[in-house]
């Protein structure tokens, strides 16, 4: 299996095989959607519990009703059956015109295949600065996706791997698709949550898990870095060997978090 897609079942509490979604939908007709990436390894969801989470604050802050609880534990045992890869789920406006309350959500997963390397770091990646707007849902990660694209299309027609997202007077929010890390004088360090800075299942992981600081960091922050990293539920925890003119050439954290992040979560209780 490459790819499937599945629509949540209220009634029967569980997941079905879908053909897609609803023209009418307005997740589909106007973006209004949250989402969760979940990384599947082994048949296992990975985080499940802190993606269940980040969902409900972030269907809370758009003004959905709650999900049903029961859509983690329908989507864990779709996993049991699939091969490594990530699963999107997605919590949608259901029908309607863009104004009214929503009433009737919907919740969509789709899977794709993927080769999860449980023994090795990600190759390291290169990033680029990138000036973005305030977004209207700060750090929800929502259909309304298309600025991001064509931020890291920016990145990448410069040569870079990644788009590293600054406000217009230089403060650092996330990568495109990650959240982004350094480390500065040792400490690792990560944007404070304020606006444009995106959640993030790892990020959360990281800072209850280890010692990691979170506060205002500004691209000029970098040159004082000793490596730069970006984590996400697709590639786990990637270093970064240059950020603009800044190369970092050791990534002895992003390494050594990595190993934790292997044997704590890839690798950790059934």
């Amino acid at each position: 299996m490459e790819s499937a897609g599945f629509i949540f079942d209220s009634g029967n509490g569980c997941f079905v095989e879908s053909p897609g979604v609803p023209l009418s939908d307005r997740g589909f007709r106007f973006g209004m959607h949250v989402f969760e990436t979940i990384a599947v390894y082994r048949g296992r969801l990975l985080l499940a519990e802190l993606h269940r989470d980040l969902m409900a604050s972030a269907v809370q802050a758009v003004g959905f009703p709650s999900p049903p609880v029961l859509w983690v534990e329908s989507v864990k045992r779709l996993a049991a059956g699939f091969p490594d890869g990530v699963l999107r789920v997605f919590v949608t406006a259901g029908d309607g015109v863009p104004t009214p309350s929503v009433q009737s959500p919907r919740i969509f997963a789709f899977f794709e295949k993927m080769v999860i390397d449980a023994d090795a770091l990600p190759p390291a990646g290169s990033a680029g600065f990138v000036e973005s707007a305030a977004p209207s849902l700060p750090w929800l990660k929502s259909g309304n996706y298309w600025s991001r694209v064509l931020m890291q299309s920016d990145a990448e027609e410069r040569g870079y791997s990644d788009a590293v997202l600054t406000t217009h007077d230089g403060w650092i929010t996330s990568a495109a698709m990650a959240n982004f890390f350094a480390v500065i004088d040792g400490r690792v360090v990560t944007p404070q949550a304020e606006p444009g800075v995106r959640s993030g299942v790892l990020r959360e992981w990281m800072i209850r898990n280890h010692s990691v600081e979170t506060r205002r960091l500004h691209r000029d922050d970098v040159a004082r870095a000793s490596e730069c990293f970006l984590t996400n539920s697709r590639v786990g925890i990637r270093p970064l060997d240059r950020v603009e003119k800044f190369l970092f050439p050791e990534c002895p954290m992003a390494r050594s978090l990595w190993d934790c992040y292997r044997r704590e979560v890839i690798n950790g209780p059934v």
